[in-house]
């Protein structure tokens, strides 16, 4: 097999000036985004706040808050823009979403966005009667509220309150589980005092029963004002709440983990809560982050005499053999069969894996795999095995069709009693293979006409019957034959 390879030639003498381009450092504002790394966004009538951020697979940026409303006070409100900071078009209305929820000022603290693309954000919906409740939005993929996201109370309409108690709960962080439930945290005003709540829904909404029984999990830690603020899923499937609970008249950092059933985790520091005292004053944290050995990091601030300063703590974790991530190799046998599988297999990363070698498609010969997909180099075939992810692409070598006809004159030379026969086919560009009864066949002389070839072949039987046979022959192999029987006087 050859493969012709091109490039350019420039002749000599010819000047090339390249133009020099500085490069942009880490930490410059990105030019190809925005007004030079910069975009500000007017979703309602007055104040607009961005609240949480998330990522889409395909680079597209998901922006969360509140906007005011003359009418409503403040709603939901949820931004996308394309990765050069331009609003989607085709989110919402001109890349911008604004959702009523409640009848006065609703808040949005928290957003995260599902495998299949869907868009969950969270906050508090206030209501004349009820105060302030969670509040749980899914929007599909293009803006438009999700409405088989109801608490199975049959509105359809992409929104689940959750009402904890008769007074004020705030919803401040969310977290998706690998099942597809979604973890809230905030706090509920018991009566006198505030206390940390964790909520988990199916992914329905509907409240998870099996989630402390009811789906909601209320911890009072110290009696006084406790809060969660953060919340993070453990590869094991535990839940860690970060936030503050009442200290005296200051508040200290607080940490819980709860098991996938609710209960606390008892292994994390005796009880699943612990807390700390950092500074002389108010110790609050707001967020929660979980490392690859299973280390929690707690971050926030810590209130001094002479001001406030960025507050970080790291507690030891349950260690956690982590199992390896899986990938996918996809397997274009474009339009062959390879070992069974013609679509994909799951394989785990890093190992080292045989490729499918026994590939087949009619009228071709299987070459091996490529990364590339244009083929617009083969040459670097795959044909044994791959260390890592990739999609690999089938390359074919295609053999040729089997000749249009094939005629023998068995008497073309003789009378009775012959013993020869003359195959005939018609002018082919490669290699002719001329069988008789199924053994290549050695031609007594062998010419070429102007648009036929012909084999003499003798030693034949006379009054016998055979049959004769052409196929070409490339450097692929053997294609297809024509056939056709004969019979000698």
């Amino acid at each position: 097999m050859s493969f012709k390879k091109t490039g350019f030639v420039i002749a000599a003498g010819l000047l090339v000036i390249t133009p020099i381009v500085a490069s942009a450092a880490a930490g410059d504002l990105d030019s190809g985004f925005g007004d030079d790394g910069i975009v500000t966004t007017d979703v309602g009538l007055l104040d607009d706040y961005g609240q949480a951020s998330a990522i889409q697979e395909d680079g597209k940026i998901i922006v969360a808050g509140y906007s005011y409303n003359a009418t409503t006070l403040n709603d939901f409100s949820v931004v996308r823009y394309n990765t050069d900071g331009t609003l989607d078009g085709g989110f919402g209305a001109g890349g911008k979403v604004t959702t009523v929820v409640g009848n006065g000022n609703d808040y949005v603290y928290s957003v995260a966005i599902q495998a299949n693309g869907k868009i969950v954000v969270v906050g508090s919906r206030y209501d004349a009667t009820t105060q302030n409740d969670f509040a749980v939005l899914r929007y599909n993929s293009n803006g438009t509220l999700d409405t088989s996201f109801d608490g199975d109370t049959g509105t359809g309409n992409g929104k689940v309150i959750t009402s904890i108690g008769l007074d004020n709960d705030f919803v401040y962080s969310i977290a998706l589980q690998s099942d597809g439930k979604i973890v809230v945290t905030g706090e509920y005003w018991e009566s006198m005092n505030f206390a940390v709540v964790i909520v988990r829904y199916d992914t329905d909404g509907t409240l998870d029963n099996s989630f402390d029984d009811d789906g909601i999990h209320i911890i009072d830690i110290s009696g006084g004002n406790d809060q969660g603020a953060a919340v993070a899923i453990q590869d094991n499937g535990k839940i860690v709440v970060a936030g503050s609970s009442q200290n005296g008249p200051y508040l200290d950092f607080a940490t819980m983990v709860f098991n996938a059933d609710g209960s606390l985790d008892t292994s994390f520091g005796g009880t699943g809560i612990v807390t700390m005292s950092i500074g002389p004053a108010d110790d609050l944290a707001y967020s929660v982050a979980i490392q690859d050995d299973g280390r929690i990091v707690v971050a926030g601030y810590s209130v001094t005499l002479s001001g406030s300063d960025f507050a970080v703590v790291r507690y030891e974790g349950q260690r956690i053999r982590r199992a390896r991530p899986s990938r996918t190799l996809v397997f274009d046998a474009a339009g062959g069969i390879c070992s069974g599988e013609s679509a994909s297999w799951t394989v785990r990363f890093r190992g080292t894996y045989t490729l499918p070698t026994d590939c087949t498609r009619d009228g071709h010969v299987f070459l091996g795999w490529t990364r590339d997909p244009a083929l617009t180099a083969p040459e670097h075939l795959l044909t044994d095995t791959i260390s890592r992810s990739a999609n690999l692409t089938a390359v074919w070598g295609a053999l040729p069709a089997a000749p249009a006809s094939v005629k023998v004159l068995a008497n073309f030379l003789c009378g009775r009693d012959c013993t020869s026969a003359l195959v005939v086919w018609p002018v082919g560009t490669d290699t002719a293979v001329i069988t008789v009864d199924g053994l290549e066949a050695t031609c007594s002389t062998r010419g070429e006409g102007l648009e036929l070839r012909w084999c003499l072949v003798a030693g034949l039987a006379s009054g016998s019957n055979h049959t004769a046979s052409v196929s070409w022959r490339n450097q692929y192999g053997e294609g297809p034959a024509t056939t056709t029987a004969f019979t000698l006087l």
